[in-house]
């Protein structure tokens, strides 16, 4: 099997990445279709392209991209005519995000010890300075009130990459309950029932498991953050301030080479003790040995560099770390979340490769980046450092930080550069050799950048093999700490001057995945009530992407769970330059597919970026509880009509996977540690192929049935990344007459109704109180309006509330009749636009004694008594119909003011 599955050491990322299989660009690039069949075929086409990777020798040109099978899906091919077009005219020559006009927009650096969680420190960061730049807050200027509004959670967007929905997740998505990230065993090989697992053990499996770049885009769009750090920080549950630390007291031994003897190294003495304690306990168990103390940085350097000086000795080493412990979180914080995700951009790679496998620089994507920044959006970013966490021997053949000092000299003493320069570069290229490919090299760490200097000297990087392409850098913050922090869990000794930054290089050989987002920050947008209506929680490192000749068109199909509002949808996009059409649909009752209904917006939109989009319809639509409605998406890019899917490695597939590979070589490292899992019922998500429609769950199935000789059917599909954002009316109100084709004269009565009920999901604590004027006139309902006073509402309480009027001889001559009604709550006038159109107010007709008026035929219906309570839910259900059936899109509602 050659190498094809030779371990990526020190990878933060690789464990999780190996997760999907899949493998775009080994397919054809364009199928035909003109049935929902031959997309069948193409889906299985694609599967057979993956698994073949798995089961056989790779090309040389496949192997030269990657160590790691399952990298080969980041590894873009440059194609000019592919890539997003930005304007560059008038871009500055140097930015930076920390220092606009004055303003500093990037937060604290931070420290992502003691787990592997570099990828959602990155996210987190360029999250965080989107929301400060469109906020105007300046972290140089900080108002301490509003400070924790601009610190996200890294914590809970790593711990809800993983883990399912389960029988406790939020009762709205019971449905997909199974469906996510099963860790299946930890990095050290250690199987585990993650279920029913302590919260330590699970902990390892999460923090310290790696993590793919789009998650946070996958987390974000699902409503699950981000979330602040305030709720939940980054610590240990038992110790959230993190005072606690791991001490271990280790005996090391040193061969006679001068190199750290590993097998031979053992923890002696270990224990979590408060930090105002570690130098008290070590002092007193250091004086029962007889070996002399290491330091933490020599040891560091004696596990790749030999030391003569310290040869043949043996000594104690105090080695404190932060605590891990128990950092898990409850299932019931899942859809904790701040801010809203509108945009998010997933940017073309800088590093890329030609058909050969050699190294490409992409300035396109240099540009996107830039643009972005400029922007004010911070960009995270992926590249090959030489550790992947702080503390990690390095490897002794390779340096790819640079030092420079402050007379802009080259120096092997880190605190005593300025200037911290960093340049991946292929080791195993030669030049001399016309042979030899300069390859891409693949990561193993997430950052930030935040800003760029396009004069940056190239001359300040490593470059032993002559192939960097120029002067320029990008200006990165990274997740190890610095000296200086406020924060005295993240004082740690690392960047420029020691201030946690680092300048990159354009055309450094391991950039790829960069990203960025926009986040919604208007106040009445957040403090809006907002579900979101979707079916896809298997995260995704990236979507399979299929494109056809033919149309091909995704739906999913909801039911509104209350009565609510439809303003905007999402939708994911795999390539740069797409345009997606949209369509809403309000369904039949008996509707089989997700056209058969009133088609009530249809719409286009082009997105220079692949990624996740919120759109804005430009218009409400307005839905009754249980109504169905679909979203109908087409995409279509330079490639042809796309079909987008999310897919992973199942439960059959780690097991097959697993077992081919131990199997296939006794030196091979099997790269699973977990399985994806993707719950697809039916009348969820619908496939289109030229008009003709198919449940996709019908679909899946016969995908999977054809795969079965392959894979062990080892594959699983999510529904379609396609969702909507309904804002929910917390309080429905609605005032309508017992006969509103009647005309009314004077000394008669109009009878009404008032209808209140808790439309949210939740008991209210507010107290409700309808007001009520009839022919211009205050109408009390009861003593001092009473009967129109609520002092909290129940989930799912409602009233019927009947009133009376006299008509007047005022309202005969006026020849109408108008009632409206005002909701206030907890004393306030609640202004929104209602669910149900008019449904505040009615009008009726009246006429004088001597004016002719028709009645209805067969007169008025029982008023009195003989009709009971029993036609209160027929008028209710009456009113509701009516309501639909005059249902127009009118302007969005707002929520309550909190």
């Amino acid at each position: 099997m050659k190498n094809a599955f030779k371990r990526v050491t020190g990878a933060a990322a690789a464990a999780v990445l190996a997760v999907s299989a899949g493998v775009s660009g080994f397919a054809a690039d364009t199928y035909s279709a003109d049935s929902i069949d031959k997309v069948i075929a193409a889906i299985h086409e694609e599967d057979l392209a993956s698994d073949s990777l798995f089961k056989t020798d790779l090309t040389p040109e496949q192997e030269s991209l990657v160590d790691g099978i399952a990298l080969l899906r980041y590894i873009d091919t440059y194609d000019p005519d592919a890539q997003p077009k930005i304007d560059t005219a008038g871009m500055p020559d140097k930015f930076d995000l920390r220092d606009v006009d004055g303003k500093n927009y990037v937060s604290e650096v931070k420290f992502q010890n003691p787990w592997g969680t570099c990828w959602s420190f990155g996210g987190t960061a360029a999250a965080e300075i989107s929301i400060a730049y469109a906020s105007g807050y300046d972290f140089n200027d900080p108002d301490e009130e509003l400070a924790p509004l601009y610190d996200l959670s890294e914590k809970h967007l790593a711990w809800f990459s993983y883990g399912p929905l389960t029988e406790e997740t939020e009762g709205k998505y019971s449905s997909q309950a199974g469906e996510g990230d099963h860790i299946r065993r930890l990095r050290d090989g250690t199987y585990i029932d993650f279920a029913s697992a302590d919260g330590e053990t699970k902990s390892i499996g999460v923090f310290d498991h790696g993590g793919a770049y789009t998650y946070s885009t996958s987390v974000y769009s699902s409503g699950m953050g981000p979330s602040l750090e305030m709720y939940y920080p980054y610590g240990p549950n038992n110790d959230p301030e993190r005072n606690n630390r791991d001490l271990k007291i280790m005996i090391v031994p040193i061969n006679d080479q001068g190199l750290v003897d590993k097998e031979n190294m053992k923890v002696d003495y270990s224990e979590t003790l408060n930090k105002d304690k570690v130098d008290e306990v070590f002092e007193e168990k250091f004086a029962d040995y007889d070996y002399e103390e290491l330091s933490y940085d020599d040891a560091v350097d004696a596990m790749s560099v030999p030391n003569p000086e310290l040869a043949g000795k043996t000594f104690i080493l105090k080695a404190v770390g932060m605590a891990a412990g128990d950092w898990s979180l409850e299932e019931s914080d899942r859809f904790s979340r701040s801010y809203e995700l509108i945009d998010s951009n997933l940017l073309p790679d800088t590093a890329c490769v030609d058909e050969k496998g050699g190294y490409v620089y992409n300035p396109y994507a240099t540009a996107a980046i830039k643009s972005e920044l400029l922007n004010g959006r911070g960009v995270s970013i992926s590249f090959c450092a030489d550790t992947s966490s702080p503390g990690q021997p390095e490897d002794p053949e390779v340096c790819y930080m640079n030092f420079i000092d402050k007379n802009g000299e080259p120096t092997d003493i880190k605190e005593d550069a300025l200037i911290w320069a960093h340049y991946t570069y292929d080791k195993d290229y030669d030049p001399a050799d016309p042979e030899s490919v300069n390859r891409r090299v693949i990561l193993n760490h997430a950052v930030c950048i935040v800003g760029y200097d396009d004069n940056f000297p190239k001359e300040y990087f490593n470059d032993p093999n002559g192939t960097i392409g120029g002067d320029g850098a990008w200006i990165v913050k990274n997740s190890w700490g610095s000296k200086d922090n406020s924060d005295q869990n993240a004082q740690h000794y690392w960047g420029n001057g020691g201030d946690g930054y680092f300048y990159l290089s354009y055309y450094d050989q391991s950039l790829c995945c960069p990203e960025s987002f926009n986040l919604e920050t208007d106040l009445t947008e957040l403090y809006t009530p907002k579900n979101i209506d979707m079916y896809d929680f298997m995260p995704c490192d990236k979507y399979t992407c299929l494109a056809f000749d033919g149309e091909i068109s995704m739906a999913n199909v909801f039911t509104a769970e209350n009565n609510c509002a439809v303003r905007y949808i999402g939708v994911e996009t795999d390539t740069h330059d797409s345009d997606v059409t949209y369509k809403v649909y309000l369904l039949n009752d008996d509707a089989k597919t997700p056209v058969d209904g009133e088609l009530a917006c249809v719409a286009e939109e082009h997105f220079t970026y692949a990624g996740y989009h919120r759109i804005d319809l430009g218009k409400t639509l307005r839905l009754l509880k249980g109504e169905k409605y679909s979203v109908v998406i087409n995409i279509e890019s330079r490639k042809g009509s796309e079909l987008i899917y999310g897919r992973g490695v199942n439960e059959k597939g780690f097991d097959f996977y697993t077992d081919f590979i131990e199997n296939a070589a006794d030196d091979q490292e099997v790269p699973f540690t977990n399985y994806q899992q993707a719950v697809v019922n039916k009348g969820e998500s619908y496939l289109g192929a030229n008009g003709e429609w198919a449940d996709w769950a019908d679909v899946i199935e016969e995908a999977k049935a054809l795969n079965a000789d392959v894979n062990d059917s080892g594959f699983d599909y999510d529904n379609f990344a396609i969702r909507s954002y309904p804002e929910s009316e917390i309080v429905t109100v609605l005032n309508f007459p017992e006969d509103e084709s009647r005309v009314y004269h004077a000394g008669e009565e109009l009878k009404g109704w008032l209808y209140i009920e808790n439309n949210w999901d939740r008991d209210l604590e507010n107290k409700f109180e309808i007001e009520l004027e009839v022919g211009g006139k205050p109408l009390l309902i009861g003593e001092n309006n009473s009967g129109a006073v609520f002092d909290g509402l129940k989930v799912d309480e409602s009233h019927l509330i009947p009133y009376t009027y006299i008509v007047t001889e005022e309202d005969a001559a006026a020849g109408k009749i108008v009632s409206e009604a005002k909701l206030k709550i907890d004393g306030e006038y609640y202004d929104y636009a209602s669910v149900l159109t008019d449904s505040l107010s009615y009008e009726v007709k009246a006429a004088a004694e001597d004016e002719s008026g028709e009645e209805p035929e067969g007169g008025n219906p029982p008023t009195g008594a003989a009709a009971g309570f029993a036609m209160i839910a027929i008028a209710a259900a009456a009113m509701i119909t009516v309501k639909k059936s005059n249902r127009a899109a009118v302007g969005a509602p707002t929520g309550l003011d909190t």
